[in-house]
């Protein structure tokens, strides 16, 4: 998917962690490669986890729909639900991609 101009997502950040969120938004783009090799692998145990530990700390950052995501994940991967999953990383893909700090 990628970054698309016109589907840019604007966050209001707190000004004390801006300096901490181009590097906090490159960990869950790598996250977002991890999943994915998991996902290919059906390693449901590690989606599971990874998502959980997104979900914690998303809201904290400001990044609430990415910890809604994230929630929807670990569900998934509960359930062992590989067409769900697939369709929750193609939301988190456009999701990180997209942010905009402001």
């Amino acid at each position: 998917m990628g970054s698309n101009q016109t589907n840019k997502i604007h966050i209001e950040v707190d000004p004390e962690l801006r300096s901490l969120l181009p590097k906090y938004l490159e960990n869950r783009k790598k996250d977002l490669d991890n999943l994915r090799t998991a996902h290919k692998e059906s390693d449901f145990e590690f989606i599971r986890k990874t998502s959980h530990t997104i979900k914690g700390h998303g809201s904290s950052y400001g990044f609430i729909r990415l910890t809604e995501i994230c929630i929807l994940i670990e569900r998934a991967a509960q359930k062992k639900d590989a067409k769900h999953i697939d369709t929750l990383l193609k939301e988190y893909d456009e999701y990180v991609n997209n942010i905009e700090l402001t």
